[in-house]
């Protein structure tokens, strides 16, 4: 093999190398920026939805009033007649459910035993943490809550005193369909919820999609994928909805079209393979030609050489 091949081969061999290194270290770095873009989205998703439960905890917190400074409810509470103290929760709860203040209303004692409660009919020890925890602090206390019944509630609860004395905690709470509606305007995204057994137990309305695959997540942590379907590129989001002790409720799932990004990205990154290609293609022709043109003088001292031998 000529000298001149020797040194073509090892020049084109360097430069794929470095064309290749440039291309992981893009890769690796562009890793890097979707991880990190991945962290932030979570977190951005993760504080609307707190801020979303904050609102509604605070709109309700507003008509806590109706229960404290209630003397009949009070009364009733502190005597222990549960008839008059159902009336009333009946009669509290269907002027709030109508003007949608609340969806749900309930009294239990300090030990979490339901008194009265609207419109279900609840019996026996609440399960609900936050509950607990407002009678043990007593102090207004919200978040979400797993209800008795196994639906999911943003609930507030606050304790109920007479004569200076703890003697209930009540608790107002919405369903959580009215907070994945809000969450879904916020977001712009196609909303679900997906229970801890993986069935789809709430849709937020108007979503353009009916269903959905939520990614897994590991504990807490939330997760982001990229679906393809039907040629459409969906990014999906999944954050676990967990109460007050950090228990799983089941997860949020936010689906958007991102269809158009992802082809652009895709001209993008195809576009750059080609112009590498294309440039170790013409730098390979280059080399060729150069080196076969410098070593011109060298082959023609030769052959005179052999001449004259």
């Amino acid at each position: 093999m000529l000298v001149r091949t020797h040194i073509t081969l090892a020049s084109l061999i360097v430069m794929v190398l470095v064309a290749v290194t440039l291309m992981f270290a893009a890769y690796l770095a562009q890793q890097a920026a979707e991880e990190r873009f991945i962290e932030l989205s979570l977190s951005g998703k993760r504080v609307l939805l707190e801020q979303i439960v904050d609102r509604h905890a605070s709109e309700m917190s507003a008509f806590t009033k109706a229960l404290t400074r209630d003397r009949t409810t009070i009364n009733a509470l502190r005597k222990g007649d549960r008839k008059i103290l159902q009336e009333q929760v009946d009669t509290t709860h269907n002027l709030f459910q109508s003007d949608g203040t609340l969806d749900r209303l309930q009294i239990t004692d300090p030990a979490g035993k339901y008194l009265a409660s609207a419109p279900d009919k609840f019996s026996g020890i609440t399960a609900k943490a936050l509950v607990k925890q407002a009678a043990n602090q007593s102090r207004m206390v919200h978040g979400l809550s797993r209800d008795d019944d196994g639906s999911l509630q943003a609930v507030l609860a606050f304790p109920l005193y007479a004569r200076g004395k703890l003697k209930g905690i009540a608790v107002y709470s919405r369903d959580l369909q009215r907070v994945i509606d809000d969450f879904r305007v916020g977001v712009g995204s196609d909303v679900f919820v997906m229970d801890t057994d993986g069935s789809q137990k709430y849709t937020a309305s108007n979503n353009q999609q009916q269903q959905i695959k939520a990614p897994e997540t590991k504990g807490n942590l939330g997760a982001m994928t990229v679906v393809k379907s039907d040629g459409r590129f969906h990014v999906v989001s999944a954050l676990p909805i967990v109460n007050i002790l950090g228990e799983a409720m089941g997860t949020l799932v936010a689906s958007q079209d991102q269809t158009e990004s992802y082809r652009t990205q895709e001209t993008v990154t195809y576009t750059s393979i080609g112009i590498v290609l294309l440039a170790l293609a013409g730098s390979a022709i280059g080399l060729f030609l150069y080196i076969r043109r410098a070593f011109q003088p060298i082959g023609q001292v030769i052959s005179s050489m052999t001449s004259i031998a």
